[in-house]
């Protein structure tokens, strides 16, 4: 046996997500270093870039291009365009937790494919038009797609498909971090959110938004599942509201036609992308103040966050294996919890194959044999607190 190197890529402690934000008309997805608070670089995909999804390692990002008929796939770290997916009429994108599945909505078809080799593994049909934005549940076995009277639920290990009537044009959709309740945002008069159960589809509250955020195209609830924002597209404001009483906040005005939110892992900060003012505003959710502005170039249309980084001390040894006539490595890695934050369990990825969940009680080490012709091996693990926040940390054996 003997002590191996790995090259640990990590950012300080103190480091923030990575934002993405799509530029519609110039087919630009801008990046933002969200601790500089500044724009660093764009990355080229097809036409009309519409909904994002990132995978939850953050690995990747899933780009849906409206008029090209595509999903780009960007690899974060070379900031660059590796795939193009071909989808007709492609709108809202989700990737599963695990990250092992991806899924688009297709004209009026959810389409399930592989994120390892993109292959399409199955497809089921909905009844209805509209936005078609889309959820899925944390355990990743039900969809939500947001139509022009309503929601589609699907459920993805039957492959079954209803309608929730809501009778209101809906784009702007949420899950809580436990998968118990959607929150959803009507794009019309009368303007309003509502709070739905996941398990029988009725209704909790209906919270009237006429004249304080009208248009809802973004919705996005914070980590602890107790606060809902909805940017107010023609009131040019960013609303939130209590997901347990329905009660609602005093609005935060932001940039012109805000479309995109997005919450960091932390539950600190909501960014927020404004279309017509080429800007992305930060907020601060304690004090519901913006603290920053980031200037972009062109239309700022939806908006998503990387996984946090967090810095482990991480050790590793190598072991020599024989096994008819051949010597196989196993690579074994042990890490000390976070310091900060209550973390309920570890997810450790090869790749994007989810290896272990090792609970945070339980001796956080692990063992695998990489492929033989691998040249080198990512290593993610991922640290999920008791509320549902998920931080990263990558690692990579050189062999």
């Amino acid at each position: 046996m003997k002590l191996h190197i790995l090259w640990i890529l990590l950012l300080p402690l103190t480091a923030e997500c990575a934002a993405y934000v799509t530029q519609k008309s110039s087919a630009l997805v801008d990046v933002i270093d969200t601790q500089a608070v500044q724009y660093t670089s764009s990355i080229a995909v097809e036409h009309q870039p519409g909904y994002l999804a990132m995978h939850p390692l953050g690995l990747y990002l899933y780009v849906s291009n409206e008029s090209s008929g595509t999903v780009s796939v960007i690899d974060t770290e070379k900031k660059a365009s590796i795939q193009e997916l071909s989808f007709p009429n492609p709108a809202g994108i989700a990737i599963a937790e695990r990250g092992n599945k991806g899924y688009v909505v297709s004209g009026s078809s959810l389409i399930c494919f592989s994120t390892e080799t993109f292959d399409v593994e199955f497809s089921i049909p909905f009844v209805g038009q509209g936005s078609k934005n889309l959820r899925l549940s944390p355990c990743g076995e039900k969809a939500y797609i947001a139509l022009d009277s309503g929601i589609a639920y699907i459920n993805l290990i039957t492959k079954a498909a209803l309608h929730i009537p809501l009778k209101t044009p809906i784009e702007g959709m949420a899950i809580d971090p436990k998968g118990r309740v959607i929150s959803a945002a009507s794009t019309q008069k009368p303007y309003s959110a509502f709070v739905i159960d996941t398990n029988t589809h009725q209704v909790l509250h209906q919270i009237d938004l006429d004249a304080v955020a009208e248009g809802g195209r973004s919705l996005v609830i914070t980590p602890d599942g107790q606060t809902a924002f909805i940017t107010g597209e023609n009131t040019h404001n960013v609303v939130s509201f209590d997901m347990g009483t329905g009660e609602v906040h005093p609005p935060i005005s932001v940039g012109l036609f805000p479309r995109g939110a997005a919450i960091t892992p932390d539950g600190a900060f909501l960014y927020v992308a404004n279309f017509l003012s080429d800007t992305v505003s930060k907020i601060d959710i304690a004090s519901r103040t913006i603290v920053d502005t980031i200037s972009l170039t062109d239309e700022c249309a939806r908006i998503a966050l990387s996984p946090q980084p967090v810095l482990y001390n991480l050790r590793s040894e190598v072991k020599k294996n024989r096994f008819l006539f051949t010597t196989r490595k196993t690579l074994q890695i042990s890490w000390d919890k976070p310091e900060k934050g209550e973390t309920a369990f570890f997810e450790v990825y090869r790749g994007n194959r989810l290896l272990h969940k090792i609970e945070a009680n339980q001796p956080l080490s692990f063992e695998d044999t990489p492929p033989r012709k691998a040249h080198a091996v990512r290593y993610t693990i991922i640290a999920v607190s008791k509320t549902g926040t998920r931080s990263k940390g990558h690692v990579i054996h050189i062999q």
